[in-house]
């Protein structure tokens, strides 16, 4: 959805129970995908300080439980093909998250009786009202 198909599909919907029933989903939806960013994240630099401290170690063998992994060449090459998966999915659910964030951001100022300027609907600029209701998380910050 672009921002005019969500502005119709709330002009549409002028019952305020369909549109606070979708809000909260894609609320809670908003609020899952940030937190799964964020631990995506915090994977990625993992993964990054262990392939520096792998690839520089002279340590032979590493053993964790019963799995023993003798040759640490593997663990420097299997961790870049981790580290693109795990970009890979940080790139989709961004995307998704800025679908989300923009969905929610609308129908949270119509919902709120914000006044919807088109002129800040292309950035990621909002009111108090807006920024106080949308969830916290450190990759919208940041």
């Amino acid at each position: 959805m672009n921002r005019q198909e969500i502005l119709k599909f709330i002009a549409d919907n002028n019952d305020n129970e369909h549109l606070i029933d979708f809000y909260n989903k894609t609320y809670d939806k908003l609020k899952e995908t940030n937190k799964h960013i964020d631990k995506v994240t915090a994977y990625l630099i993992i993964i990054v300080f262990v392939f520096f401290i792998a690839s520089k170690s002279s340590i032979q063998s590493f053993q964790v439980g019963p799995i023993s992994i003798n040759d640490m060449t593997i663990i420097v090459k299997l961790l870049p093909i981790l580290f693109s998966y795990l970009l890979t999915d940080l790139v989709v659910f961004s995307s998704h998250k800025g679908e989300l964030f923009i969905t929610v951001k609308l129908i949270s100022m119509f919902l709120y009786k914000q006044e919807i300027d088109h002129r800040h609907l292309d950035n990621h600029k909002h009111n108090l009202i807006t920024r106080l209701v949308l969830p916290f998380s450190y990759s919208m910050e940041l």
